[in-house]
Order: C-alpha cells, then sequence, then structure tokens
C-alpha cells in the first residue's frame, strides 16, 4: 500500500501558520485592551479617594487653596478618564478586527483539513476496495486452477 499523500499539506502548514500569528495579534491586542480596562479602574479608585479624603477635610474645614487643588486634580482625572475611554473604544475595535481575521483564517484551515480527511477516507474506501477485487481475483484463480487439477 502506498502512503497517503496529501497534495494541498503545504498549503495547510501555511494556514496553520497564519492562524498562529493572528491568535499572537489577537492575544496581544487583548491584553491592550485589558491593561486599558485597567488605566480606567486606577483612575476611578483615585477619583473616588480623593472625594472621600476631601470628604473628610471637609468635615476639618478646608481651605481655599485646598479646594482648587482638588479642583484641578479632579479636571485632570476626568480628561485621563475620557481620554482612556476613547483609547479603550479604539482598541475594542481593532480587537474585533483581528477577532474576525482570526475566526477568518481559522476556517479557511479547517476547510483544508475537512478536504484532507474527505481524501483520506477516499483513499482508503478505494484501497480497500482494490485490496478486496485483488483478493476475489486470486480466490478465482485458485478455484480454477483447483478444479483445472482435479480433472
Amino acid at each position: 500500500m502506498k502512503k497517503f499523500k496529501y497534495r494541498f499539506e503545504p498549503l495547510l502548514k501555511v494556514k496553520s501558520e497564519i492562524e498562529k500569528q493572528r491568535q499572537k495579534e489577537f492575544a496581544l491586542v487583548k491584553q491592550k485592551v485589558n491593561g486599558q480596562t485597567q488605566k480606567i479602574q486606577q483612575t476611578n479608585k483615585s477619583f473616588s479617594n480623593s472625594l472621600d479624603r476631601q470628604r473628610q477635610e471637609q468635615l476639618s474645614k478646608i481651605s481655599v487653596a485646598e479646594m482648587l487643588v482638588y479642583g484641578r486634580y479632579y479636571v485632570k482625572l476626568k480628561k485621563e478618564n475620557l481620554s482612556n475611554n476613547e483609547m479603550l473604544k479604539a482598541l475594542n475595535v481593532e480587537l474585533e478586527k483581528t477577532r474576525k481575521s482570526l475566526v477568518e483564517s481559522t476556517t479557511e484551515k479547517k476547510k483544508y483539513e475537512k478536504l484532507k480527511e474527505n481524501l483520506l477516507i477516499r483513499y482508503k474506501s478505494d484501497f480497500t476496495k482494490a485490496e478486496t477485487k485483488d483478493n476475489d481475483e486470486i480466490a478465482s484463480n485458485n478455484y480454477s486452477l483447483k478444479g483445472s487439477i482435479l480433472k
């Protein structure tokens, strides 16, 4: 029995490599999204901590200068939060693009894998049929040979 040879094997390897590369790209973008989400959470936590400190200090009579410092800090945090949210939106768009690209490359690879499976099944079936035919012919020849020897 000659070995099954899939003629699209090099193409399947290329598709697999492309899929791996896109998986890495997706992981990097996902990591960036997670980092940006953490930045937003830190900014929100910092904002709430500052509010708590200001409330505590207001109970002990806060000065106008300190109020101005808090006000500027809040404006800075709000700007930072806005820019972080915009960056997160952009990263989510990029994440969606890389996800679609990954899905596309995965389906391409699966097409070639399925084709390989189908061709292998057909190859095995054809081989079994040929083997059965050869066995039947040998059996027929043996039977006719035995018949001619007995006469």
